[in-house]
């Protein structure tokens, strides 16, 4: 999951920016993204300071009390590395941004065309390296992304995955039991295991209630009674860190 803050005062222009990255996000299915909102440098500050991680950064340069070029100078003391894009209505602040290594900077009002090669050339340069997970189907082994899965189950000594497109995967008769097959999937904290035969993508549940996830295209996981204060504080801090969609929420 790759996490992107957006930083800035305006209201009007900051929607602006989350509405562009879901168009970026439509036009590349393939990645995996959550946006968190910012209003203020020291509300962003607050978040890094517990800890949130980002991949990426876009910052308004014009904010009141702590502009975005001192806002990503305090961001580059915690990371050296990690791309910083500015938008600005002039490019008056362009050399002071590019003395802080900033990634780009784009002028407003926001050129669509401009924005989404930005933001590719940004992601690009992350080298962001996509996890999978071998499956032995009756038609050999299946290479599967982390980020297509929606769930997975298993029955009568096989294990069927669930993926965003529709598919259906099933493998081979196992013997190794399901926590095995499922054990570095969970190392990813999209994952949840909320019961002894489903492990579901949090980021593909639709509601939870007193008794089963409800997945995105209806789909329904049982939460046993004894794990269901376990399954519920993790999701809701997934919902806390990641969002609920690709717009997330402030963050903060």
């Amino acid at each position: 999951m790759l996490r992107i803050a957006v930083c800035e005062d305006d209201l009007i222009q900051r929607r602006i920016v989350l509405n562009l990255l879901g168009r970026f996000k439509e036009a590349h299915p393939e990645i995996e993204l959550s946006a968190c909102e910012f209003s203020s440098a020291s509300e962003l500050l607050k978040a890094i300071k517990a800890k949130e991680h980002f991949q990426i950064f876009l910052l308004d340069i014009l904010m009141p009390k702590m502009n975005g070029v001192e806002l990503a100078a305090k961001i580059r003391m915690n990371d050296e590395d990690v791309p910083i894009v500015f938008f600005t209505s002039t490019a008056d602040y362009a050399m002071n941004a590019f003395n802080i290594f900033a990634s780009a900077y784009i002028l407003k009002p926001i050129d669509e065309e401009v924005f989404f090669r930005v933001m590719e050339k940004t992601i690009d340069s992350l080298n962001l390296e996509e996890e999978f997970m071998l499956l032995s189907t009756p038609g050999g082994k299946v290479r599967i992304a982390f980020s297509t899965i929606v769930l997975i189950e298993t029955f009568e000594r096989s294990v069927k995955v669930h993926l965003k497109s529709g598919e259906i995967l099933i493998s081979r008769k196992l013997r190794l039991p399901f926590s095995k097959v499922v054990g570095n999937i969970l190392k990813d904290e999209r994952f949840l295991h909320p019961h002894t035969s489903f492990v579901l993508n949090m980021e593909m549940v639709e509601k939870l209630t007193s008794s089963m996830f409800i997945l995105k295209g209806g789909m329904q996981v049982p939460v046993p009674r004894y794990k269901f204060h376990e399954a519920k504080t993790r999701y809701l801090q997934h919902i806390k860190k990641n969002g609920v969609s690709i717009l997330g929420g402030s963050c903060s």
